[in-house]
């Protein structure tokens, strides 16, 4: 198998995977309502907790579950072919994380990709990923804010790969997942700056 042949159907299925949102889904299907009219509009965990409560855990497995899937098949198979492990996860991670943003099964109006940008992360280096988990969960206690506690997981948990030896190609595809995630975070940025961002609850 042609390296090209690899990257190109790793993209083509890691796109494919990442364009099925489940909160779209969840939301026409037991609500009748399409979570993107609702809200922020963004088809992602806050928005739908914030709609339809608790039912969002679900979305944000699925999304966990469909990130993982795909990575896990195209990691091992780059490996195989005599690619680094790491690459593969990144490569097929980036596509599903840009399917997950602009879907081809929604009309391209899709969400900010952090569960899938996450999950890749673990696949590259599991250390990284549990430091963006663990900064998340801290900055989220402390402060509230869904947004901050994202960005900053996504800042750190990148930051810190170097640190636990990444191969060069994944760190730097790792980097474009978090600049992505902060160009589709730019308006709760600008709602932090402002003071205006809403604060997260746990409650329904």
């Amino acid at each position: 198998m042609s390296d090209f042949i690899i990257f190109a159907l790793a993209a083509v299925c890691g796109y494919l995977a990442g364009s099925i949102n489940p909160a779209v889904i969840a939301s026409k299907l037991f609500y009748k309502r399409d979570i993107r009219d609702l809200g922020s509009g963004n088809p992602g965990f806050t928005n739908f907790k914030r709609n339809f409560g608790n039912t969002a855990y679900l979305v944000m497995a699925v999304d966990f579950c469909k990130a993982a899937l795909v990575v896990s098949v195209f990691a091992p198979l780059f490996s195989r072919f005599g690619h680094p492990y790491q690459l593969g996860a990144a490569w097929t991670g980036l596509f599903a994380m840009l399917g997950h943003d602009f879907p081809l099964w929604h009309s391209f109006r899709g969400g900010k990709g952090v569960m899938v940008g996450v999950t890749t992360l673990f696949f590259v280096n599991w250390k990284a990923g549990l430091v963006a988990i663990a900064v998340w969960i801290i900055v989220l206690l402390v402060f509230r804010f869904m947004s901050l506690a994202t960005l900053s997981g996504a800042f750190f948990g990148v930051a810190s790969l170097p640190l636990f030896g990444t191969e060069k190609w994944a760190l730097l595809i790792c980097i474009i997942f978090a600049v992505l995630v902060f160009i589709r975070h730019s308006e709760n940025i600008r709602r932090l700056i402002r003071g205006e961002e809403s604060k997260f609850s746990f409650k329904n």
